[in-house]
Formats: C-alpha cells, structure tokens, sequence
C-alpha cells in the first residue's frame, strides 16, 4: 500500500479539486448514472468476497467512466460510447485470471443491459425512467428557489442559469448521496476498498483500454495511434488517482461534510466557465451544496436500497446470460 493510502485525511485535506470536475460536473453524457462507489459495491456484491481478484472486479467497475476524467477533450464523448456500449471489446481481450476478474467488473457497469441501465434508462423497482433521472426533476425544484436567489445580480438571466445550475446540482448530489449511504449502510468499508482496488489494480488495466479502444479512438480523432494510446493510458491513471480520492473520503466521519465541500469547490470552478463566467469563492456555495445533499438524501433514502439489490440481481443474471464469468481465483 503506498504511501496516501495509508494517510486518508491527509489526501482529503490536498484534494487536487481540477482531478474531479470532469466525474462530478462536467459532462452530460455522464450524467445520470450511479456514483463511483455504487458501481464499486455493486461490483462487490456481484464477484468474490476476498483476494486480489476482488480488487481488479471492483476496479473494473470503475473504468467505464475514465473518459469523464478527459476534460475539455473533443472526443470523450466517442470514448464514453465506446466504454459503455462496446464493452465487449476489452472483455475478449481478458479470457484468464486476474485480466478476466477486471473484464467481468468492467461488463458489470454497461449501459446496455448493465448496471448503468437501472439509472440512466429504467429502474427495477421505483416507477418509470432511470432511478437517477426521475429524481432530478424534485430535488433541482426544492434547490431553484436557493440557486437563483444566489444567482441573482450576477447573471444577466438568473431565471434560466438557475434552472440548468439546479438540475446539474441535483443530479450530482442525487448520485453523491446515494454513495455516500452506501458507504454507511450496505458498505461500510467501501472507501478502504476503493483505495485498495486503486492501489492494487493490476499493471495491464492501461495495456487492456489501449487494446481495445486506442484504434478506434485514432480513426475517430484522426490522430495516430500512439497517440491515442498516451490519451488513454493518462486517463487511466487520474482514474487510479480519483478513486484513491474518493475512497479516502468515505473513510471519514464527516464525509457528507468534506463531499459538500469538494462539490463547492469544483461548482466554484464550473461558474467560471462558459456560459456563467463568475468568480465564486467556494466557501460562499457550501450552503448550497449542503442543502442539495440533504435534499437528494431525502429523496433516495427510503428505496435506493432495493433498486441496488435488485439491479445486482439483474446485472448477475445478465452477466450469466451474456457467458462473462470471471477469474476462478479465489
């Protein structure tokens, strides 16, 4: 274990905020999913219990999502597609071993018939649309008021900011929150496993993306592949680096807390950006933050529970379907 991982409050105090924006904001193919700890628990749930095969499982789960880490880059739209929809192709990359227990983590999250599904498209067990989707719309309502009274005087049409501003905020703090009662409910330990599956994760995660994606991300971008293979692999460590982040946040007792905080730190730097274009001091939007969590804790405590089991059921018996098994060691 190296170093960070073994002082946690100390990574949270030094978050690289910037490492962040592109998973928590930034870009809207990503938005709607569960967080990186729900796919990390789900991943548990569905492959062994124990060793080293757990820890490639449960990172696996996580890599789907590495393009949301290429901020600002044209392409991570192609990626994300890609590693959402074409899974298949890292899967048969992967037959045996350790290689095989990160493929099945990694099948675990799609967004055709895997886990991603039950948020972005049609939950199991709670009503008609994606989990995650139908409950944007009451929370971002219950932040409107709080969000344009910020905005107002700021920006030339409050009316509207404040509308999209609120709906990226629920959504956000709708996937934290669930995360964050995972990590003190299903999951206790799943910071510390988070941080273990990141330092763990076997040396040919970057060598198995490059394999898979790396070509048609070239012919895509019309770079060459080289070069798309150093896009790959980068993303694939601030992956590493965001999940280590993360892991170490849920080991804390006031992690709703630190999280309202990193969120204002990163809402902070989205304000600056096109189309607000504001100078926001972070510690001004921990109030805001704060009651977005609340307001998502609220609305997904009482049934996420059951949507997770029955989307581990589901992504289980899909997974059976499909033949993707994964490493026979224990």
């Amino acid at each position: 274990m190296n170093r960070r991982m073994c002082l946690p409050t100390v990574v949270v105090r030094q978050i690289p905020v910037t490492l962040l924006v592109a998973v928590l904001f930034a870009l809207p193919q990503a938005a709607l999913a569960w967080g990186t700890a729900t796919h990390v628990y789900i991943a548990k749930q569905l492959g062994h219990q124990l060793g080293l095969a757990n820890a490639q499982e449960m990172y696996g789960a996580t890599l789907p999502d590495f393009p949301n880490l290429l901020f600002g880059y044209a392409h991570s739209t192609y990626l994300y597609t890609q590693t959402h929809y074409e899974f298949m192709k890292l899967v048969k990359l992967a037959p045996v071993g350790y290689q095989r227990a990160m493929a099945y983590g990694f099948a675990s999250h799609n967004e055709e018939w895997g886990a991603d599904v039950t948020a972005h498209k049609q939950a199991l067990v709670s009503g008609t649309g994606g989990y995650v989707n139908q409950r944007v719309p009451g929370v971002a309502s219950a932040l409107y008021p709080s969000v344009a009274s910020f905005l107002t005087g700021k920006v030339s049409d409050p009316t509207s900011a404040a509308y999209q501003l609120a709906s990226l905020l629920a959504d956000t703090c709708i996937e934290s929150a669930v995360d964050l009662l995972v990590s003190e409910r299903e999951f206790k330990g799943v910071g510390l496993e988070m941080m273990l599956a990141s330092g763990l994760r076997g040396s040919f995660a970057p060598t198995l993306l490059v394999s898979a994606y790396a070509s048609g991300l070239a012919a895509e971008a019309g770079i060459t592949a080289s070069e798309a293979a150093a896009v790959i692999t980068s993303a694939e460590a601030k992956n590493r680096e965001y999940l280590t982040t993360y892991g170490a946040v849920l080991t804390q007792p006031d992690r709703w807390n630190l999280l309202a905080g990193m969120l204002a730190q990163l809402a902070a730097q989205v304000l600056a950006l096109y189309p607000y274009n504001l100078t926001v001091q972070p510690e001004d939007l921990v109030p805001l933050i704060t009651e977005g969590l609340s307001q998502a804790k609220l609305s997904v405590q009482d049934d996420y529970s059951a949507e997770l089991v029955a989307t581990v059921m589901k992504v289980g018996a899909e997974l059976l379907k499909h033949r993707i098994f994964t490493s026979l060691i224990p």
